[in-house]
């Protein structure tokens, strides 16, 4: 029997259905970002056939501090993916007043780099394409469905079909919606603004910390000639509550060091 998650797929007449082009896939991911991508990668390397969706045009813009840290970057070479080539940063430090601390990651052999998310996407997706993904940019999933023990997913130009099914596409999921799954509480949502700054900076992370955002906190990551990336983030549930404003207080805050 066939069942939809959505009235509108079975108002669509059998001549329709019958014009659809059909294709088949042993995974079907829904969304292209950093998770997406690399999940595509590991499934295809395993032999199995992986197509992505994505809705808009890779790479895409998202609030980020693009930090990768050690265990990260040990997680893109496994994926193929080598990061040499980008800012490695070696010192971080924690500012929250009056107190103060810091840690050398390379007394421990450790250092994180900053890769720009777009240039991160850019290289997964390359990888993924060389593992014999298909990915499908500006490609919107119209219906999600399940027929005959495989998903269902319908888009404008046709319709896939597949064993396994993964919802990649963030806070706002449509593999979440269609599939009815519990909606995320405001305190597992963050609020945030970033901007690429001019500014003098060593290789150090620097977090800056205070009692009415936390857990959020305010970052300057370093990018390398004379640039970093610097933000400001709180969880959902603070926002307006504690008189939070995120851009303004980002201003403040950064108008002040």
């Amino acid at each position: 029997m066939l069942r939809f998650c959505r009235v509108k797929f079975y108002l669509t007449s059998q001549s329709i259905r019958n014009k659809i082009k059909t294709m088949e896939y042993d995974a079907l991911i829904v969304g292209g970002g950093p998770a997406g991508l690399s999940c595509a990668i590991n499934l295809a390397k395993s032999g199995l056939s992986v197509v992505v969706f994505e809705k808009r045009k890779i790479p895409f813009r998202k609030i980020c501090g693009e930090i990768c840290s050690p265990r990260g970057i040990d997680e893109l070479k496994s994926l193929g993916i080598e990061t040499e080539k980008f800012f490695a940063v070696k010192k971080m430090s924690a500012w929250s007043h009056p107190y103060y601390m810091s840690a050398d990651l390379s007394e421990f052999n450790l250092f994180c780099r900053m890769i720009p998310r777009d240039a991160l996407q850019e290289l997964l997706a390359e990888r993924a394409e060389e593992c014999g993904v298909k990915i499908m940019e500006g490609m919107e999933i119209k219906e999600i469905g399940k027929k005959e023990k495989k998903w269902v997913l319908r888009a404008k130009d046709g319709e896939w079909r597949g064993i396994f099914l993964i919802g990649a596409d963030g806070f706002n999921s449509v593999v979440r919606k269609f599939l009815s799954c519990i909606s995320p509480r405001k305190k597992d949502i963050a609020i945030g603004v970033r901007a690429i700054l001019e500014m003098d900076s060593d290789e150090t992370l620097r977090f800056y910390l205070h009692d009415s955002t936390m857990p959020g906190y305010a970052w300057i990551f370093p990018l390398g000639n004379g640039l970093v990336n610097a933000g400001f983030g709180i969880r959902a549930d603070q926002y307006p509550s504690k008189g939070i404003h995120p851009v303004r207080d980002f201003f403040i805050f950064f108008s002040s060091i």
